[in-house]
């Protein structure tokens, strides 16, 4: 074990390269192109798809929260005016408060997970997104 050792530790300073070493280092090489690469990059793609996922959920979020601010800032206006015909608003907020607590419950555990569920990939490569 030592003068396999020593060999090594010799060959790696001495100045000039031998065959074997080359070969080796290519066949890693190879090794690491068609193998290594190829698992990164599919995982690569998973984590996108599944962030894409979130990010057009959390816009969708955005502006149904922001529509349910509108509505209840009409009506406290309308209240304050002293006009009497807030109910439509109110019927509005209250829906849209219905739609965000559903998709918060329905969000909430494709937010967590940790790797997207074949059903989003799916859905993903049918949309063009995917791998």
């Amino acid at each position: 074990m030592y003068r396999l050792g020593s060999y090594l530790w010799r060959t790696l300073l001495d100045t000039s390269t031998p065959l074997w070493v080359t070969f080796a280092g290519v066949l890693l090489s190879a090794y690491g192109a068609y193998e290594i690469a190829p698992a990164i990059n599919n995982e690569l793609e998973k984590q996108k798809i599944k962030t894409e996922f979130v990010i057009r959920n959390l816009d969708n979020l955005n502006g149904k929260t922001q529509e349910l601010l509108s509505e209840i800032s009409i009506v406290n206006r309308k209240i304050l005016a002293g006009e009497k015909n807030y109910g439509e608003n109110i019927d509005k907020a209250t829906r849209l408060s219905t739609e965000l607590q559903w998709k918060a419950i329905e969000l909430v555990d494709e937010i967590i997970q940790k790797s997207p569920t074949s059903a989003h990939l799916d859905v993903a490569q049918a949309s063009g997104l995917g791998c």
